[in-house]
């Protein structure tokens, strides 16, 4: 199993690095590329954009600073994404993000992926479902 993460900052870096150090295949992508290189001496696989890390892995993993930018970021990777994969948000984000986030989904007509978001506000004794374009949305 492969896992792409996108957005290396403070929380997204520390991430990264335990997946690293778990043994877990890791391929990354910031726009800083300094920070992309750090993380390539520690055993990740480095890609130049979005969509070439959304084509290569089995899960796509965002943790960055806005919900603009996630919107942003899943834009590029959705329509790159295989069947079967994940996207995994680490941002912290709103319920209406989610929504919108599924509109896209639907629009790039993804089949049999899973999102899991982490909803402002909420708990893991909080969890509700949403469906979109057969899009399995687990928000915790």
């Amino acid at each position: 199993m492969r896992y792409g993460f996108v957005g290396l900052g403070n929380l997204g870096s520390k991430l990264a690095s335990s997946l690293l150090k778990s043994g877990f295949s890791v391929t990354v992508f910031d726009k800083d590329q300094s920070v992309s290189e750090s993380l390539k001496l520690k055993g990740a696989d480095v890609c130049d954009t979005v969509k070439q890390l959304s084509k290569c892995v089995d899960h796509v993993i965002t943790c960055l600073p806005s919900p603009k930018v996630s919107f942003e970021v899943i834009s590029e990777a959705l329509p790159h994404m295989a069947d079967g994969s994940s996207w995994i948000e680490m941002s912290t984000i709103s319920r209406e993000d989610v929504l919108q986030f599924s509109e896209q989904a639907k629009k790039t007509q993804c089949r049999n992926s899973r999102v899991a978001c982490h909803m402002r506000g909420s708990s893991s004794s909080k969890r509700q479902n949403y469906n979109a374009c057969r899009w399995k949305h687990t928000l915790v």
